[in-house]
């Protein structure tokens, strides 16, 4: 990754030294996606992040997992994520077609930040995909989920929330020559978001 500022809690611009870093800078604990049977596809645990200890062994973060995606797994496919709370730790999560991604803090961080973390991965793929961000094109691109991902967290830490940025970059380092149509899809994913938000308002006002 080439240097970038991280995303911080006071300004989103600012640089800090490395004393205050853990206090101001957002943290992320970990990123997990699972499909629509709870299965998991990826799963990132960032474990230099505070409370971390009790997820130090693959098999109690598929636990975790397992009743992160039992807790919501009924939840239909919104525009907007939503917002859990599972041990202690802060679970902002949205459905894509047929996967779960899900992204977790400690329960003291700001889940507005981490909402926009979040859509900033998603969106991005579904840039980098034309909106064709599901389960099969996931693991024909895993390479490129890797990298989108990277673009947006490294080691924890946030570093880019702005989604056309994201997949301008992995355009950039890919060659997938979307530099001419990178603006218009993103300006439908955000049309389809808007138009699925008005559904949603619409059905649950009756």
């Amino acid at each position: 990754l080439s240097a970038r500022t991280p995303i911080c809690a006071h300004t989103h611009t600012m640089s800090i030294s490395s004393h205050s870093q853990s206090q101001f800078i957002h943290q992320i604990q970990a990123l997990i996606i699972l499909d629509s049977s709870g299965q998991r596809q990826y799963a990132k645990y960032y474990h230099k992040a505070d409370g971390m200890a009790k997820l130090d062994t693959v098999e109690k973060q598929k636990q975790f997992e397992r009743r992160l995606w039992e807790k919501n797994s009924k939840m239909m496919s919104t525009s907007e994520p939503d917002v859990c709370l599972l041990d202690n730790h802060l679970c902002v999560y949205i459905l894509e077609t047929d996967l779960f991604f899900y992204l977790i803090a400690d329960d003291q961080q700001n889940e507005i930040i981490l909402s926009e973390v979040l859509l900033s991965i998603t969106d991005a793929l579904n840039m980098i995909f034309r909106n064709q961000l599901e389960k099969r094109t996931f693991l024909d691109n895993f390479d490129l989920i890797l990298l989108t991902i990277d673009e947006v967290i490294d080691d924890g830490i946030i570093m880019e929330i702005d989604a056309l940025n994201v997949a301008k970059r992995v355009d950039k380092t890919e060659g997938l020559g979307l530099s001419e149509e990178t603006d218009a899809l993103a300006q439908v994913v955000k049309n389809a978001k808007e138009q699925l938000s008005g559904f949603t308002s619409s059905f649950f006002s009756f």
